[in-house]
């Protein structure tokens, strides 16, 4: 982009989109409007989960949620409570078991595998050893699914950082 008229036209474009597939402009969105890059790369990240299946959205949702839990990040706390709760139908007493023993996620087996995987590595990625990976591969998760866990988990400590600084309100 040469200067910010063009940029807001571009970020309009966005807008659109999101208004369009969401019904509202979740206000980290708004936030990340700051920089036309980063709302096109937060926005493409979220679109992307929304148009996997039923089962990989709602391991993003979980994931997402877990990390934010463990990042302190009220916003994103309850912006994926609120998702899990009304499209996925997982109740509030579910989703405080998840939060402590994210083994008994409420996933196919495979995905509670995968979750816990990310979650390994968003912790720790020393620990993660090349069988890990081949093990997640022979759960028929392909290469693609695997670094897209990864990349979620470590991609949700820079949401978490932004909404925690900005101080962004839930808007769900």
């Amino acid at each position: 982009m040469n200067n910010r008229k063009e940029e807001q036209i571009e970020i309009d474009k966005i807008y659109n989109d999101i208004q369009n597939t969401l019904g509202f402009i979740p206000n980290i969105l708004q936030l990340c409007s700051m920089n036309y890059n980063v709302l096109k790369a937060v926005w493409g990240n979220t679109k992307e989960i929304l148009t996997m299946s039923f089962e990989e959205q709602k391991f993003h949702l979980i994931l997402r949620l877990l990390v934010s839990n463990e990042n302190s990040c009220e916003y994103c706390v309850g912006v994926y409570e609120g998702m899990l709760i009304n499209k996925y139908k997982i109740d509030v007493e579910e989703i405080q078991k998840l939060k402590q023993e994210p083994q008994k996620a409420p996933l196919q087996e495979s995905y509670i595998e995968l979750l816990l995987f990310a979650l390994k590595s968003f912790n720790n990625p020393k620990l993660i050893e090349l069988s890990d990976l081949e093990d997640l591969e022979k759960l028929k998760f392909k290469p693609k699914q695997i670094f897209d866990a990864i990349h979620n988990a470590k991609y949700m400590t820079v949401i978490n950082t932004l909404a925690t600084t900005y101080k962004v309100e839930v808007d769900m």
